[in-house]
């Protein structure tokens, strides 16, 4: 039996989580691939991806660090077996707590530690990430339970769940990365550090949702969208970001012209009085200020907080809306609207208002 053997049998027998193998193949293939040289690991376990990075090449490099001592000191066994002691560098600590200096940069950082707190990892670490690296990743399937949650019953996981499911859609609205999701071990997203923030209009190229633009004077109120002689096809929209004293949030995307019955609405779904959300709440929870309020902001809402109707009148026809700005209005058909919606993972209701 080959050392790397042993040590998954190891890991296998000790319950320790590695990774399974098409997806450490998938990573060792990409670094080889895309000519990766230092490797940063959150999570080293017991070293076997440290290890299997290494054997990619020669010369490449690893530092990975660990919070649990015994494990740490199975790591460094392994590791030694191996004689890599000199390109394998691996620290015992809380990876939240550890700094590594801004200057110390690589080409590829690998998160495989404690699930819930990917996003604190990822944000804590991208600055030691060069432009064009990537980081990546591991267990966003959680053994196909981010897909189908009823495969568990426990409380626990489930909160795990969706905190996995509050990463992905992270990845999804970062404009800093462009993030590709994999189906191999247990689900990989790979999100590469763009040279420049990506704006919204990257975002619908990179969905396919074609689009046109027209720029205007800043529309803040019906009267301002008077002014504005529209050269694009489609209904132009207005946007009610509103809330009741029950903690319900509530987006409304009606015909500009058209007046909502919001207590037909809150008869019909439960909500109490609706009123306007403050300048705070909209930026807390769509990342806007007044008068630009869009669907498109829909990206944000990475808790799910709010519940989405749209007038009926939409389907099967273009829609016209802000571009996360007011000075600029797009018209896209309201089935690619529909589109970016569900790739952020929101739903919505057609209402008759």
């Amino acid at each position: 039996m080959e050392r790397i053997d042993e040590i998954k049998e190891y890991a296998h027998e000790n319950n320790v989580p590695i990774m399974k193998d098409d997806g450490i193949d998938f990573i060792c293939d990409y670094i080889k691939n895309h000519g990766i040289k230092k490797v940063l690991e959150i999570g080293s376990a017991i070293g076997y991806s440290a290890i299997r990075f290494a054997l990619t090449s020669n010369d490449i490099n690893v530092t990975t660090i660990e919070i649990d001592k015994n494990r740490y000191n199975e790591a460094i066994k392994n590791i030694n077996s191996y004689n890599f002691s000199d390109r394998i560098t691996i620290i015992n600590a809380d990876a939240l707590e550890y700094d590594i200096p801004e200057s110390e940069q690589f080409d590829l950082i690998f998160i495989d530690a404690a699930k819930a707190q990917y996003t604190r990892f990822f944000e804590k670490y991208k600055k030691n990430l060069i432009t064009g690296g990537v980081i990546i990743s591991d267990n966003l399937s959680f053994h196909g339970m981010v897909e189908d949650l009823s495969l568990t019953h426990n409380y626990s996981t489930k909160k795990l769940i969706r905190k996995i499911k509050k990463y992905i859609v992270f990845l999804k609205r970062n404009m800093d990365f462009k993030t590709s999701f994999f189906e191999k071990g247990d689900g990989i997203a790979v999100s590469e550090k763009r040279e420049k923030t990506q704006d919204i209009f990257g975002v619908l190229d990179e969905l396919d949702i074609p689009y046109k633009k027209q720029e205007h004077i800043a529309i803040f109120s019906e009267k301002d969208a008077d002014k504005v002689t529209m050269e694009l096809e489609g209904i132009e929209v207005k946007n009610l970001f509103m809330k009741d004293k029950k903690g319900h949030f509530v987006f409304i995307s009606t015909a500009l012209k058209k007046r909502a019955d919001l207590k037909k609405l809150s008869k019909t779904y439960g909500f109490g009085h609706l009123a306007f959300c403050s300048p705070e709440e909209l930026m807390q929870f769509l990342n806007i200020t007044p008068g630009s309020v869009t669907p498109l902001c829909s990206m944000f809402d990475v808790d799910n907080n709010i519940k989405y109707f749209f007038d009926s009148s939409f389907k099967n026809n273009n829609v016209l809306i802000h571009p996360l700005r007011n000075t600029a209005t797009i018209s896209i058909s309201f089935e690619n609207l529909e589109k970016f919606m569900h790739h952020f993972g929101h739903d919505f209701t057609f209402i008759d208002l």
